[in-house]
């Protein structure tokens, strides 16, 4: 090739022939992506029909499974229940049969039984109201007595009655309330509990406020804040010691900045609602921003739903409830005579730690055994 048309070739523009054929080239290769394209779309298409029909076999397959379910359900509590019974009575009567817990969960319920039985004697006797809550209205209920495989005991209590109780056990040598900021939920644990630190029994308390707003506006003006106050500990605290501590005691220096948190988010509940310091002057009461997450919503929770309270027979003595206990345990559990799925999931304190020999002297002891 001469030197001049070299030079054509890499400073002048290409010749309407070679122009064409880098079309054409081009062309060609748009079209193949274009085939390609146009396959990989039947493809999905395809694939989402196949999803789709899978999807409704499942779902037929489910709805048989549960009508099955339902039916044999039916079947059985025809079968068990009494010629003179109620079908209540007999569901009753099936869940109170079940069988107790044994070995550790045994000793470590029987110790929270022991603790909860004194807590109520105390609250009675200086004038303070708490309601059972969660599983332990439920086993109240249901077993009159703690759920077989559960292991913990929680009550409601108003934010002042806390307080309340909390001066009366100052110099406690006996009882004593401990306050954890809680990372993995985040919520302020408040637990009732031994001076004895080897004793693991233990009553969580929920704070609740009293209002004389609407009930069900305050009720969703507090889950907002919640959501809100949720969101802004994710924020400030990511990366912090709270994370490595995840249960931080309130005397740790953080704290003061949780603190401060949380008195800016429950300033801004106190523009939108109106709290009250009396049961004559609320209409109705709401949950702590502090306060674990439900997984259902049980509430709102008006006045005359929570007051006055009705005994309930737990074991040897009676706890407080709730007057409108039916539509909250509904609102929790749903159907609460199922068995439910969780039975397994229930360990607040760890099997390792309750064989220990410190802890297991502590139990007994504390039993007089």
């Amino acid at each position: 090739m001469s030197l001049l048309q070299r030079i054509k070739q890499h400073l002048l523009p290409p010749s309407s022939r070679s122009f064409h054929a880098f079309e054409t080239n081009a062309n060609s290769e748009m079209h193949q992506l274009r085939l390609e394209n146009a396959s990989l779309m039947q493809q999905l298409a395809y694939m989402s029909d196949q999803l789709t029909q899978i999807t409704e076999q499942v779902n037929q397959i489910q709805a048989e499974h549960a009508y099955e379910q339902q039916r044999d359900m039916m079947l059985f509590w025809a079968e068990y229940q009494k010629p003179s019974e109620s079908p209540i009575a007999a569901k009753k009567r099936f869940f109170r049969s079940l069988p107790k817990a044994k070995g550790n969960l045994q000793l470590l319920q029987d110790n929270q039984i022991k603790l909860f039985k004194e807590f109520d004697s105390i609250c009675r006797n200086n004038g303070i109201i708490y309601w059972a809550g969660s599983g332990t209205l439920l086993g109240a209920y249901l077993y009159e007595d703690i759920i077989p495989w559960d292991d913990d005991i929680d009550v409601f209590m108003t934010r002042s009655q806390i307080a309340q109780l909390q001066e009366l056990l100052e110099s406690d040598c006996t009882y004593r309330i401990t306050t954890l900021w809680d990372w993995y939920v985040p919520c302020k644990q408040i637990r009732f509990c031994l001076q004895d630190t080897n004793n693991p029994a233990f009553i969580d308390l929920f704070p609740l406020d009293l209002t004389n707003s609407d009930p069900e506006y305050a009720w969703n003006r507090v889950l907002e804040e919640r959501a809100s106050f949720v969101k802004d500990i994710r924020n400030e605290f990511q990366g912090t010691e709270w994370e490595s501590i995840p249960y931080l005691p309130t005397t740790h220096p953080i704290t003061k900045n949780i603190e401060r948190l949380y008195r800016e988010h429950v300033a801004s509940l106190h523009d939108d609602i109106n709290y009250v310091s009396s049961f004559e002057d609320a209409t109705g009461l709401t949950r702590g921003i502090e306060n674990i997450d439900e997984l259902h919503s049980t509430g709102p929770y008006p006045i005359n739903d929570w007051i006055p309270t009705q005994d309930m027979k737990y074991r040897d003595f009676s706890v407080m409830a709730c007057s409108a206990w039916n539509t909250y345990l509904t609102r929790h559990y749903g159907n609460y005579f199922k068995i439910p799925k969780d039975i397994n999931s229930h360990e607040h304190v760890a099997n390792d730690y309750l064989n220990s020999e410190a802890v297991q002297n502590s139990m007994h002891r504390y039993l007089g055994k």
